[in-house]
């Protein structure tokens, strides 16, 4: 053998057997060698075949001759590197012919696409393909590929928005292969609204530093990233519409915290007042005014108001005369109560719709009927009233003569008298007894209409002389309850001719209450009202529940017009809260009026 270092050639004994081999392999340099390809025997009983490490039995003399095959390197690649691999890259015989081809479809590799150009053969171009390759000697043949085009994906923080490729529509994350060096404009809509929602996107920039439309060119992998703003919508109304104008309707960017301004508690709208109930955050009632609402949504926030609705009424007598100071209780969907005026006339304000009843009160008496369902309807009012039946008897006081008295026959001379009743007193009857009670003549009587008083009665002394005279006293109420009283013990009559005259008057005390101003008001309002005639006066302020809240006055006042002044303000100091109040005047000598106010702030 020539090559790979031949083992076992030399003597053996007759019928030994005689092992031998080569290197598989023997190389020349590093692109040349040669490769072991068979054994040739001559002589009997020699070896012929491909085995590298045979043996002969030695019964004759044997020439083992080793074939060998003369190999080159043909180094096959590719530009760009590892783009493909071919198969008849490595070792190939010497003088072999090769015909080698190369992919001329688009290769893929790494998100760039490429195009076969031609090829170099150690060196020299050749633009055959296949490529003819005759292995004479080692060579280097290297497969030329031109970037066709690259693969250009361009996303946002958001999916699913509009991107415009040259004016053509398409939806992110959008990904296409760009021809190389190809120049093309990118773009997005300044503004981009979800149909029928509350979420709208605004454009806010390209990673690459580009304008919202700007040239890109395809000379390399392109990844351009477009930033949205996302914004959601909130929706501030009330609940019946249009009750007031909320100014923070309008776009939110994600995640911020809105604050929505308080609603009123009150809003007059012409003849109708409205209450604020609750705020509906998409539906759910959330409590609080004012509120806040974190933007993770488009979200509808509506102020929700009620009606507020009134019941009102007058309190009467069975001839039709008003009753004042009657307890009047409201129950059912609202617990309320109020006094009627001087009028009889009672009101509840600022009730939603529902069903009430309504029943008034005394312990002087009762009320035809005894109470009323009400059912209030949305922006409905109900008026009703009640008559009332006074039990309890008027009370009856004869002051003079009471007694042990001398009066002069035929003299005129005066009476004096006490009576009142839980109400009013109708009229005052007297009579006379000149015989201890037995009989009773009429003297006279009065028909008068107050609540307490003491009076006079000018009467003529009997032109008799006795000694048994008594004097009776008759009351009769507005519902003819009836009382009396009698001298409690007889006077004298005696003649005398000398007649003395001696009467006198008292006037009923009046006064007026007037309405507040400024209503509605703000920080402070005036409340007037006059006193004819000096009087003990008292001023309170009352919440819709009639529970007293402060007492702005009370102390003597002489006769005149006066003013006073509420700061909206209760008992301790503090500021009261939006609302209708009352405010209520009451005198020493009976006198009660009432009216409303209306505290917006």
């Amino acid at each position: 053998s020539d090559y790979g270092n031949p083992v076992g050639a030399g003597w053996y004994n007759a019928g030994d057997s005689a092992y031998f081999h080569v290197d598989s392999i023997s190389d020349v340099s590093t692109t040349e060698r040669f490769v072991f390809s068979s054994w040739v025997a001559t002589g009997t009983d020699g070896y012929s075949g491909s085995e590298a490490n045979p043996f002969v039995v030695m019964n004759h003399p044997v020439t083992e001759s080793a074939i060998w095959q003369h190999e080159f390197y043909l180094q096959i690649s590719s530009v760009p590197d590892s783009l493909l691999l071919f198969d008849k890259n490595g070792w190939n015989p010497a003088d072999s012919v090769l015909q080698i081809i190369a992919p001329e479809d688009l290769l893929w590799k790494e998100k760039i696409k490429y195009q076969f150009d031609h090829w170099t053969l150690d060196g020299v171009i050749s633009d055959e393909n296949p490529v003819t390759v005759r292995m004479d000697s080692a060579r280097v043949l290297l497969a030329i590929y031109r970037t066709d085009s690259v693969l250009v994906t361009i996303s946002g923080n958001f999916d699913n928005l509009p991107v415009y490729i040259d004016d053509v529509r398409y939806l992110l994350p959008y990904q296409e292969f760009w021809q190389y060096q190809s120049e093309h404009t990118i773009g997005v809509d300044s503004v981009v609204a979800e149909e029928d929602s509350g979420t709208r996107f605004l454009f806010a920039n390209w990673d690459d530093g580009g304008e919202r439309y700007h040239q890109l060119r395809a000379d390399s992998v392109l990844n351009p990233i477009v930033q949205f703003q996302r914004q959601f919508y909130l929706s501030v109304t009330t609940k019946p519409v249009n009750l007031w104008d909320f100014y923070q309707s309008g776009w939110y960017d994600d995640g911020d915290s809105v604050k929505i301004s308080e609603a009123p508690e009150i809003i007059l709208q012409n003849t109708d007042t409205l209450r604020f109930e609750n705020w509906l955050v998409d539906g759910i009632a959330v409590a609080g005014n004012p509120i806040f609402i974190f933007m993770d949504s488009s979200h509808s926030a509506v102020a929700q108001y009620d009606y507020w609705l009134t019941i009102s009424g007058l309190i009467s007598d069975r001839r039709g005369v008003p009753v004042a100071d009657v307890f009047v209780r409201l129950t059912g969907d609202c617990v309320d109560s109020v006094f009627s005026n001087e009028n009889g006339f009672f009101c509840f304000y600022e009730l939603a719709a529902g069903t009430y009843v309504v029943s008034p009160q005394a312990d002087w008496g009762f009320f035809e009927p005894d109470e009323r369902e009400i059912i209030l309807s949305t922006a409905s009012d109900e008026n009703i009233n009640f008559v009332a039946i006074d039990t309890v008897k008027p009370f009856a006081e004869v002051v003079f003569p009471n007694g042990g008295e001398k009066f002069y026959a035929g003299d005129v001379d005066t009476l004096r008298w006490k009576a009142s009743d839980n109400r009013k007193v109708d009229s005052l009857c007297f009579d006379i007894s000149l015989d201890n009670g037995l009989h009773w003549q009429n003297l006279g009587g009065t028909k008068v209409g107050f609540t307490e008083s003491t009076g006079d009665f000018v009467w003529q002394v009997p032109d008799s002389a006795i000694e048994t005279g008594l004097i009776k006293l008759t009351v009769i109420d507005l519902d003819s309850n009836v009382n009396e009283d009698v001298s409690d013990a007889s006077f004298r009559i005696i003649r005398h001719s000398d007649v003395e005259d001696a009467t006198g008057k008292e006037l009923p005390a009046q006064f007026q209450l007037g309405q507040n101003y400024p209503n509605p008001f703000n920080n402070s309002t005036v409340i007037p009202f006059q006193l004819p005639q000096s009087d003990h006066i008292i001023v309170e302020i009352y919440n819709f529940r009639g529970q007293r809240i402060a007492k702005i006055i009370d102390g003597n006042l002489q006769a005149g017009s006066h003013e006073i002044r509420w700061n909206g303000c209760d008992e301790r100091g503090n500021v009261v809260s939006s609302g209708i109040y009352f405010y209520r005047i009451k005198s020493a000598k009976g006198k009660v009026a009432t009216r409303k106010l209306l505290l917006m702030k």
